[in-house]
């Protein structure tokens, strides 16, 4: 559901930004940068969001309000790739094309989903506790990924921009 909704919203203003997804790559890569280098020197960036509470347990509601606060959270993450390759195959292609895009995306996002939602509800919250020693290492590891993505994103989209002709296959699929 939330994939859906992002992908409504993103196709509607697809059209608008298609013309300068390239630009915006860059400066959501050099986003990633300074926030990758923000959180190795230990200043987690933060959003003051409002908390959202579902019914601890296994029920049907429990599983989908984890399921939809992750897919909140990965789409947060995924965001470039999404827009790139979900909202402009709908400007760029036809509707089937763009319909079997969002389709493999939406699978391939509801699969890894699915699964750590049935992890966490087999596996219980006393799994989850024990795995909070691991979170201090968290920031460091998603610092480093910070710059390795923001750092991909700005050569990829570099190249795109320098010189068309030579950018690769990927890229004018897109």
């Amino acid at each position: 559901l939330v994939f859906g909704v992002a992908a409504l919203i993103a196709s509607a203003g697809a059209v608008v930004i298609a013309p300068w997804i390239a630009e915006l790559m860059i400066v959501i890569g050099l986003a990633h940068i300074v926030l990758g280098i923000m959180e190795l020197g230990g200043k987690t960036p933060g959003l003051p969001l409002p908390g959202m509470r579902f019914a601890e347990g296994r029920g049907p509601l429990s599983m989908l309000g984890f399921g939809a606060a992750y897919a909140v959270g990965s789409l947060s993450c995924s965001l470039p790739i999404f827009l790139a390759g979900v909202a402009t195959a709908f400007t760029r292609h036809d509707l089937a094309t763009g319909l079997v895009t969002f389709g493999a995306y939406a699978l391939g996002m509801g699969v890894f989903i699915t699964a750590a939602s049935v992890l966490v509800a087999v596996a219980g919250a006393g799994a989850l506790r024990g795995m909070r020693r691991l979170t201090r290492l968290f920031p460091i590891f998603a610092g480093c990924v910070g710059i390795v993505v923001g750092g991909y994103l700005v050569a990829y989209w570099g190249s795109v921009l320098l010189d068309p002709a030579i950018a690769s296959a990927m890229s004018t699929a897109i």
